[in-house]
């Protein structure tokens, strides 16, 4: 549930109380409902100051001693853990664990939903001793439960090593660890059997084979007779001894287990996650020398794997690929061969999302290369060529798939993102990755479903197809259009393509040549940053005055390519692609409110975030004006290498200083300034971490992304002066999960690396990446008077609305549209004290200048140059 509805629901259970002039059951569930939102909204101290209510409210509808209150009591004491001191979330984990077991019973159901809150606490404390104690507890209560969340909490004691060590460990080892557990568990516990299934792999490593079937034939009988042949621990050993019979050459005697193992999983609770079998039949029939049955069961294989955690071999399948879009070239109305296109695509998708996962920093750029981008501009670009023949189903399952990829980078990104902010996660995964790497390695395979796995069963919620086309178009309301840009090149075909959406409809539609389009973006971008300048640009250039009636042609050419002339939607949602990311939309549709995504998903999954509704503000940290020292030797040195653009780029900014002080003013105590020498690159790395974050500086697209900071004071010392910055890779490794929104009032902080498919990597992204749900950024070199209106006009408004689409539409026409009349009347002389206490007299007398001489009704800001460069996103984001 979002945080935006928070106040809804307070205000219901006033009506509630009012209504009744007492609690009661209906405004018991309303504040339980609270509980939740403040749970899902990450702030667990708001969530268990309401449960304090619930429980009050339990005690005097249903008594003290009821269930219910007991419960609540429960839950109370749960999040009151988890909002205290580290140090002391250990001591209360110990009392509750005492409690509840003296309760409710050591194996009681209370006793395993705190175990694991316990053991994070002892771990996250370092309380190693405690650990021990705890972990040999769990284990000893659950061990030989075999329903999930046992099995769960047992891994996760293994997970620790600190009961077994480690499992690929010398036979010698791994025999210790069985007595061990023996004793603590009993003989032929599941602890004890799976860790001798781990002696099982050591044999098999080793090329022992014989000991393998001997010791998976004992593991496999003793399982199936104390917890049944259609448990699933049973049915790993079942399936160990049998690729160990095929080592020795047992092959029909390994056929009429695998035969017993198939009925095991069918009957099996948890078939879902059961071993492959058809694996083992594939073996075999290879063995055998029966190809076609060989290769049958193979493809079912394949199969299996991509629907639970991904092959590494999808040849058979993308072989049906090529075959069936040769067969759609050749007859566009075989709607077969189009939807086994489909099929391969959506299989294709899992496999790439789990080797993301699995790949290092360095090669995963390399999954998502051209050969995968190319199949999916054989679909749209096939699509396209038979466009007619497409019904509604076929483009619906089309966009599906390219949508899919589009949000799949993302996606995965994002969920690197959120587990390398835990350091539990983030260890555990390094941990296996470096026994992958290890010539010791036992199982490969393994160790990678175990990383899968891990990553899957966390908290961080959106997964790849989590949302479905179907499920944005039903959220999109009446009025709204959803426009999906796709860069499509496929043989000749070197086209945008669209697909555009409403609540009612989908359409596919060709848009234009790429490189038309493309040059037509840039020639629009260049006529517009070259409007006369009224006031001081950032980027200190030089400027000229365009031929409006230049700027109205490329605007009215381009309406005509992209199918925007005669759109009549107030609220757009556009999803670019390409170079259509340096396309400010706001001046082909200058009366509609535009919001922006990076893949359409972040439309649905945003519906009730910051964009769309009410924000709730309870702090805003504020970067602004920071000073830069060009005159030492090393500076200069700095430039003459890099440039001497960036010396004459790094000039104070007086406008943000205004900035600075204008938020100081809308949102008063609850803004915290770092201005000028303050504006520190520390400071901002510790503390960037608020409900809104505003930065104004310095900043270029150029090395990934960089935004230039005051020097630190041993910067100054060492005579680096001039030097501090942040890069994009920098703000990436950051937690901004409680950041609702970031306003980057700086320039080009839009602009980076555009790749068709996958968005554009830049300081944006790495914002988004840190977790900020909402960024409003620049796609060119903005200017610094008329941006501190723009900011003026966006937090004032944002201040009575608290809705950041609202007021970046109100901010747009209030700059294009304000007469010098009206900039005297309501800001001159406020602006005036606030440019002069800049400290910079130069850009007051412009201010002066242009309103004190300028014509009464003159727009001075109406240009596209002064207000469309600045663009707002959303973003999917993933709790830590």
């Amino acid at each position: 549930m979002a945080k935006n509805i928070l106040s809804s629901l307070l205000s219901m259970h006033s009506k509630a109380l009012e209504s009744s002039g007492c609690e009661t059951q209906d405004s018991i569930e309303i504040l339980k409902t609270i509980v939740q939102c403040c749970v899902e909204s990450n702030d667990e101290n708001l969530a268990y100051r309401y449960q304090k209510q619930v429980c009050c409210a339990c005690s005097e509808v249903y008594g003290p001693e009821s269930i219910v209150t007991k419960r609540a009591e429960l839950y109370c004491r749960e999040l009151m853990i988890r909002t205290s001191p580290l140090a002391e979330r250990v001591r209360l984990c110990r009392k509750f664990w005492q409690d509840a077991k003296e309760e409710y019973g050591e194996s009681s159901y209370l006793v395993k939903i705190i175990a694991p809150l316990y053991l994070m606490c002892c771990s996250d404390a370092n309380e190693i001793e405690e650990l021990k104690i705890v972990c040999a507890e769990v284990v000893n209560y659950f061990g030989n439960d075999d329903d999930e969340t046992s099995r769960q909490l047992v891994a996760l004691c293994a997970d620790f090593d600190i009961l077994y060590g480690e499992k690929s460990g010398s036979v010698e080892e791994l025999l210790c660890a069985v007595e061990k557990a023996e004793n603590l568990f009993g003989k032929d516990s599941l602890v004890s059997l799976r860790l001798q299934n781990e002696i099982g792999h050591v044999y098999r490593n080793q090329k022992e084979f014989d000991k393998a079937v001997a010791l998976y034939y004992k593991l496999y009988h003793v399982s199936a007779d104390k917890y049944g042949k259609s448990n699933r621990d049973t049915i790993v050993f079942q399936k160990n001894y049998v690729l160990n019979l095929v080592s020795v050459g047992e092959y029909k005697h390994a056929l009429s287990e695998t035969k017993a193992l198939e009925k095991a999983v069918e009957h099996c609770p948890d078939k879902n996650i059961c071993p492959d079998v058809n694996e083992c039949y594939a073996l075999i029939y290879m063995k055998l020398g029966k190809k076609k049955l060989a290769d049958h069961h193979g493809r079912l294989s394949v199969e299996y794997n991509e629907k639970t955690l991904g092959s590494e071999d999808l040849t058979t399948e993308k072989a049906s690929f090529i075959l069936a879009s040769k067969e759609f070239s050749e007859d566009f109305g075989n709607c077969a061969a189009f939807s086994k296109m489909i099929r391969y695509m959506t299989l294709k998708e899992q496999w790439l999302f789990n080797l993301f996962l699995l790949s290092s920093d360095i090669t995963r750029e390399k999954v998502f290369g051209k050969q995968n981008q190319g199949e999916y501009d054989i679909c749209l670009g096939l699509a396209l060529s038979g466009l007619q023949y497409l019904s509604k189903d076929d483009i619906l399952s089309l966009w599906e798939v390219i949508c899919n990829y589009k949000s799949l980078v993302g996606d995965c990104e994002l969920l690197h993102s959120a587990m390398s902010r835990n350091p539990y996660f983030s260890e555990k995964k390094k941990e296996l990755n470096s026994k992958i790497n290890s010539e010791k390695c036992a199982d490969i395979t393994e160790i990678q479903r175990q990383i899968l796995k891990m990553t899957r069963e966390q908290n961080f919620p959106e997964y790849v197809n989590s949302v479905h086309v179907a499920d944005i178009q039903k959220t999109l309301k009446k009025g709204e259009l959803l426009l999906d840009y796709y860069c499509v090149r496929f043989s000749d075909l070197q086209e945008y393509a669209c697909v555009a959406v409403t609540s009612d409809t989908v359409d596919l539609m060709p848009v234009g040549a790429i490189d038309e389009i493309n040059t037509l973006v840039d020639e629009i971008v260049t006529v517009v940053c070259s409007e006369k300048d009224l006031g001081s640009l950032r980027d200190a250039s030089e400027t000229y005055d365009p031929n409006q009636n230049v700027l109205e042609s490329l605007i009215q050419r381009m309406a005509k390519l992209l199918h925007l002339e005669n759109t009549v939607s107030n609220k757009i949602i556009i999803c670019p692609d390409g170079e259509l990311y340096r396309l400010p939309f706001d001046i082909i549709m200058n009366d509609s409110e535009i919001v922006y995504v990076t893949n359409a998903k972040d439309f649905v999954r945003n519906k009730n975030d910051v964009g769309s509704g009410q924000l709730l503000i309870k702090d805003v940290y504020v970067f602004a004006d920071p000073i830069f020292d060009q005159n030492s030797e090393q500076a200069q040195n700095y430039f003459d290498d890099n440039s001497q653009e960036r010396s004459e780029f790094l000039l104070r900014l007086p406008g943000t200083y205004v900035e600075a002080q204008i938020i100081k003013r809308v949102f008063g105590d609850k803004v915290r300034s770092f201005v000028g020498e303050n504006a520190k690159r520390q400071t901002f790395l510790e503390s960037c971490n608020s409900d809104i974050l505003h930065i104004g500086s310095h900043a270029t697209s150029s090395d990934g992304g960089i935004i230039y900071l005051s020097m630190e004071d041993e910067t100054k010392e060492n005579g680096n002066a001039g030097l501090s910055y942040v890069t994009s890779k920098d703000i990436a490794g950051l937690n901004m999960n409680r950041t609702k929104l970031a306003v980057l009032s700086a320039c080009q902080t839009g602009v980076g690396e555009y790749r068709d498919y996958l968005g554009v990597r830049g300081l944006r992204r790495s914002f988004q990446l840190a977790g900020a749900e909402t960024v409003i950024s620049t796609m060119w070199n903005v200017s610094d008077l008329a941006t501190t209106l723009f900011m003026y006009a966006f937090y004032s408004n944002l201040n009575e609305t608290l809705d950041s689409k609202k007021a970046l539409y109100y901010a747009k026409n209030y700059v294009k549209t304000a007469t010098v009349e009206k900039i005297r009347t309501e800001l001159y002389q406020d602006f005036s004290e606030l440019l002069i206490g800049s400290g910079n007299m130069e850009i007051y007398r412009e201010f002066r200048d242009l309103i004190v001489f300028g014509n009464e009704m003159d727009i001075p800001f109406s240009s596209p140059y002064y207000w469309a460069g600045f663009s707002l996103y959303q973003s999917a984001t993933f709790e830590d």
